[in-house]
């Protein structure tokens, strides 16, 4: 889009615009909604807001809803003079109608052809908007009746006013809306900037203004998001819980997630990489990645202690034995997403960040697991006691478990 823009100021003369396949039928990125149920309030609302859109940074093509239409004529009828002189608000209107649009009273025939005879007001009155007011109406009856008449002037004000192109409602009141494209800018720091340009505008009395399009869409993105990965570590825990017979070693293994939180913000701000929807699917993601290099490693530790190590034996052991198979499985994953952040291929821009955040996390992760899991599993544990034998562990061991 940018470089049909750099081409498209060649020729300034030249009125285009974008259009996006049906395919990627999104809501625009930047929409603002000014609510008023008047018109002139919302023009003039939606100028300003139009102006404040369009002086941010990163947002292009900005256009409003509220757009004038035609000249018209309105007609305000004074019902108390037309009361007292007998005439009525139908009577008004078919008499309007008659004279500027005409009634057909007959037929002309011409051989095979045939023309509608139409009778109305010389064009004198009819086409010129200032002399509505003029036209005549009859008094008394439907109009057939002998009487005087009076012009339109007489009983009601007749104005010139410009209507509205259209009419847009959401929720049933009635909206301007002012729409923008995004450019190289991410979406959440425009959106950011936006709401700040259009908090500085004051607002007329009634009319409120509030931010919609794709903001509406992030934050139930981002909220159903953020339930997933809380579901996603729950289930984690959940499996590990019956895997494992016991409540205590899933909270050991649980702590991976956070330390690959860090991994996940360390690896965004060096590419600086915005949280955006791809991140916090990464995230989820990443749930359930992290966890499987501290099961491994505490399962290696407990079979240990099952055969009658001690504790720290079989936690240094149970490192040792697991340390390559861990590395093994990091940097075969950390590979395989490479070619993602390196941006090969088209589309690459969307695909970027959910590598960059499982990356970032399974790696810092992986580390911060070899260190931390074993220390927080002798605090968990506590320290058996030197020269304690291995059946008298494994007999402590027992009821612990049975009873979780």
């Amino acid at each position: 889009m940018e470089r049909v823009r750099e081409v498209l100021t060649l020729y300034p003369s030249v009125e285009a615009e974008l259009i996006k396949p049906s395919v990627l039928a999104l809501r625009p990125p930047v929409v603002v909604n000014i609510f008023d149920d008047d018109l002139g309030v919302l023009d003039r609302q939606a100028q300003r807001v139009t102006e404040a859109v369009s002086l941010v940074p990163g947002v292009k093509d900005v256009t409003s809803t509220s757009e004038p239409g035609s000249p018209e004529v309105r007609i305000a009828l004074d019902r108390e003079r037309a009361g007292a002189l007998g005439i009525s608000a139908e009577q008004i209107g078919e008499t309007l109608r008659r004279q500027i649009r005409g009634e057909i009273v007959g037929e002309f025939r011409e051989e095979e052809e045939r023309l509608d005879i139409r009778v109305r007001a010389s064009s004198d009155w009819r086409d010129r908007a200032s002399e509505v007011g003029s036209l005549r109406i009859r008094r008394g009856g439907d109009g057939s009746e002998p009487g005087t008449s009076v012009p339109v002037s007489a009983v009601a004000d007749v104005e010139i006013d410009r209507g509205p192109a259209a009419i847009y409602r959401v929720g049933s009141a009635r909206v301007a809306q002012v729409i923008g494209l995004t450019t190289s800018r991410d979406l959440g720091r425009v959106l950011t900037d936006v709401r700040q340009a259009i908090a500085r505008i004051a607002p007329s009395e009634g009319a409120v203004i509030e931010l919609a399009g794709q903001d509406q869409d992030i934050k139930i993105s981002f909220d159903s998001l953020k339930l997933a990965l809380a579901l996603a570590v729950f289930l984690v825990y959940v499996v590990m819980a019956m895997q494992f017979e016991s409540i205590r070693y899933p909270f050991v293994i649980l702590l991976s997630v956070p330390m690959g939180i860090v991994g996940v913000v360390a690896a965004l701000m060096l590419s600086r990489t915005s949280i955006s929807v791809l991140v916090l699917i990464g995230s989820v993601m990443l749930a359930g990645i992290v966890v499987n290099n501290a099961i491994v490693l505490v399962d290696a530790i407990n079979r240990r202690r099952r055969l009658g190590e001690a504790l720290d034996d079989a936690i240094l052991g149970g490192g040792r034995e697991r340390l390559r198979p861990i590395l093994m499985t990091t940097t075969t994953t950390v590979l395989a997403l490479l070619p993602m952040v390196l941006g090969l291929g088209a589309g690459s821009e969307l695909r970027a960040p959910l590598a960059i955040t499982v990356i970032g996390g399974l790696t810092v992760a992986t580390v911060l697991t070899l260190i931390v899991i074993p220390c927080v599993y002798r605090i968990f544990s506590g320290r058996i006691r030197e020269g304690e034998s291995a059946s008298a562990a494994a007999a402590r061991m027992a009821p612990d478990e049975a009873t979780t």
